[in-house]
């Protein structure tokens, strides 16, 4: 995850295209140039079925229902 309050490094990555085979299929890059934060994520097309989707939505939900309490995470397997 890259966190920046400099516009250059948001713009290039919301305009760099991801490279599955090479980086992590899920990034995330958190924009504090503004007054409030913003999380813009970037994700490959293999994750982007509706069971993937729906499960990043419910762990995004989770994480931002309980600020300053970050929830567990899910066992692996």
């Amino acid at each position: 995850m890259t966190a920046t309050g400099d516009p250059d490094v948001y713009e290039r990555f919301r305009v760099t295209p991801l490279r599955a085979a090479e980086e992590p299929q899920l990034k995330a890059c958190l924009d504090l140039s503004g007054p409030g934060a913003r999380l813009f994520l970037a994700q490959s097309h293999e994750l982007a079925d509706a069971g993937g989707l729906k499960q990043l939505a419910a762990d995004l939900a989770r994480f931002y229902s309980r600020p300053g309490d970050p929830p567990p995470l899910p066992a692996a397997g």
